[in-house]
């Protein structure tokens, strides 16, 4: 093979370094940097070119990588494409507000939905959010979905915020208990041999 045309990297294009990868790439950098300095081998290029061309990662995540370890002694974290940790528009005082209606709601017998909230939202604090958003609000929350006897949805607190809001250990095992018990019966209901046992 010709020595200008380049080999076709491993890697598939656009898939996201792992976290070996990254340091893969910056000890391939070093080691470049190094016989760089020393100069036992005769390089024409810069090391970010030379590390980019045999790595096959574009020479932009060659510097950030490099520039990440040497501030912080730690590869840069994975970043998704997208803006994933946009805030919402919802106040963090709110939040009181909805688990106490969440909660009075369940007192009450009638379900509560994400639709329920956007319309006390919209009354109380005059807020348009869309159901969605609200959804997803509510998740962050540690608000889930339970299934009731004719009605859709139902939320309820999930059981890792339930833990952390009982004071004895007795509760917490009980909790844990009653979801296992609901985590088997899944396996049951679906003709599954538990994987525990």
């Amino acid at each position: 093979m010709p020595h200008w045309k380049s080999v076709a990297s491993p890697r598939k294009r656009g898939r996201p370094l792992t976290y070996e990868e990254k340091w893969m790439v910056y000890h391939a950098f070093e080691s470049f940097e190094r016989n760089k300095s020393d100069g036992s081998v005769i390089v024409v290029e810069d090391p970010y070119s030379v590390t980019s061309a045999y790595t096959g990662v574009a020479r932009t995540t060659v510097a950030n990588i490099v520039t990440s370890v040497r501030e912080s002694g730690r590869v840069p974290q994975l970043t998704l494409p997208g803006n994933r940790h946009q805030m919402t528009a919802i106040p963090i005082s709110t939040e009181a507000r909805i688990r106490e209606f969440v909660f009075e709601r369940h007192r009450e017998g009638v379900i509560c939905n994400a639709k329920h909230i956007v319309a006390l939202l919209k009354d109380a604090f005059a807020l348009d959010i869309q159901d969605r958003t609200m959804r997803r609000q509510l998740a962050r929350m540690g608000f889930v979905w339970s299934h009731t006897k004719k009605q859709t949805r139902s939320l309820r607190e999930s059981s890792r915020v339930r833990l952390k809001r009982t004071p004895s250990s007795r509760q917490k095992r009980a909790i844990i208990k009653i979801d296992c018990y609901r985590f088997e019966s899944k396996y049951i209901a679906a003709g599954v041999r538990y994987p525990n046992a």
